[in-house]
């Protein structure tokens, strides 16, 4: 389309050309003759003389019909103008294209308080609870446990688990009274150890990293929860009182490996 566009154009600047050639050549052949003479008796045409007036005559037709023929060209031009302004031409639209952005979205339940608050509580008490980790958008995702404490010495004396559950149920109580751990039926241990650790379960950081746990879209898992106070903390830890917070952070995983 810009190359017939830059012909047309062309064409233009041509008729233009012509038909002001046309017009100064029309001018030239329509000077007046100045005023007319008295008529008299002419004396008869010498030879040379004739010979003039048969040039003139002739440069006249000359200039006449190099004037018609830049007419002709100058509407030669224009018809193609005319010839060019109409070549087939066609535009096509290409629609409906789509991109549907995935939602994304990480859920727990309950979404907080674990285990049950433990009041009063000496050495060798122990708290269970479980927790299931929904993936709820549309997005496959991994995610990663973090944990804060309140109190760092309470904390320091304490032991956490965590495993994923199996079974009907979680296989509790994880630990004896000393600290120790159970054996375990269905669950898969993802966790042992003090329970002031702040990286639990996988990485915060991006792309896969060891521990992670991975989750498809619209899928979920149930994770079991198990703390003591080993029977060995001793009088160190009385009227201390701690809270944990779980955090579960996730990101997507496809495109990031």
């Amino acid at each position: 389309m810009a190359c017939h566009r830059g012909i047309n154009e062309m064409v233009k600047l041509l008729v233009l050309a012509l038909v002001a050639a046309a017009a100064v050549l029309a001018l030239a052949s329509l000077q007046p003759a100045g005023p007319r003479k008295r008529e008299r008796a002419q004396p008869r045409q010498t030879v040379p003389e004739a010979a003039k007036e048969v040039n003139r005559m002739s440069m006249s037709m000359t200039m006449k019909t190099a004037m018609l023929g830049l007419v002709a060209l100058a509407m030669g031009a224009v018809l193609l103008i005319g010839a060019s302004s109409a070549l087939y031409t066609e535009s096509v639209s290409v629609g409906s294209n789509t991109f549907d952005a995935a939602t994304y979205d990480l859920s727990t339940s309950p979404s907080s308080a674990i285990w049950t608050a433990v009041t009063a509580g000496v050495p060798g008490d122990r708290a269970t609870g479980s927790i299931t980790v929904s993936n709820d958008g549309e997005a496959d995702l991994r995610y990663a446990i973090t944990g804060a404490n309140t109190d760092a010495t309470l904390s320091a004396a304490m032991n956490l688990r965590i495993a994923t559950k199996a079974g009907g149920a979680c296989d509790f109580p994880y630990h004896n009274a000393d600290g120790t751990t159970t054996a375990l039926t269905d669950d898969t241990e993802i966790y042992a150890g003090a329970m002031d650790t702040a990286a639990l379960v996988g990485s915060t950081a991006q792309g896969a990293q060891a521990g992670d746990r991975t989750l498809a879209a619209s899928a979920a898992e149930d994770l079991c929860f198990a703390v003591v106070l080993p029977l060995s903390a001793g009088s160190a830890v009385q009227g201390l009182n701690n809270t944990a917070t779980f955090t579960f952070a996730s990101e997507q995983t496809a495109n990031n490996p």
